[in-house]
């Protein structure tokens, strides 16, 4: 049975031999028709397994490399600081990204839907990327705290409008602001 369909823009998959969309598949340059004989879901279960199986002797290559190159760390480390200086957007986005993974939250936003204004729309101060937080630090605010990170729920904001506001609902922060008007 022939991996191929019809016109090479379906195959079948080696491993749970279903026929998807070709782009299902991931690209190498070497296979025939220039992709994988295995889906992407699938050849994310195989590696996933690949990685529980033999854990131990990975971590411990990747352990041996970083003793034995030692540059590389650094490298890295002035990619990220280089990162964090030219696209701070990407930095919000990638760290973003990571927290609704942790909690389980959707994640649908782009990079283009961070926009970093140049003074925070709430305290009105002017907005610095920094290379750590500074309470005039950029920081990406959910509106609404019970939603993902999704387009329309998310603005830049300084980092200590974000503190102050934190999970608060509207209702909480005005009843602050009535209290402390009345005092």
């Amino acid at each position: 049975m022939s991996i191929y369909t019809s016109a090479e823009e379906t195959r079948i998959c080696k491993d749970c031999s279903v026929a998807k969309n070709i782009t299902e598949f991931v690209k190498h340059k070497t296979s025939r028709g220039g992709h994988t004989h295995r889906c992407k879901v699938c050849s994310r279960q195989v590696g996933k397994q690949y990685y529980a199986d033999n854990k131990d002797d990975l971590n411990a290559k990747t352990r041996e490399y970083y003793k034995t190159h030692p540059e590389t760390k650094q490298v890295k480390r002035v990619y990220r600081e280089k990162l964090k200086d030219e696209r701070p957007e990407y930095v919000m986005w990638m760290r973003a990204k990571h927290r609704s993974t942790q909690r389980n939250q959707e994640f649908t936003i782009d990079i283009t839907d961070i926009v970093i204004p140049t003074i925070c729309p709430i305290l009105g101060i002017t907005l610095v990327a920094n290379k750590r937080q500074m309470d005039n630090s950029p920081s990406l605010d959910r509106i609404d705290s019970t939603l993902g990170y999704v387009p329309g729920n998310v603005i830049v904001i300084s980092w200590r409008a974000n503190r102050l506001k934190n999970n608060a609902t509207i209702e909480e922060l005005e009843k602050i602001c009535d209290f402390y008007r009345k005092l």
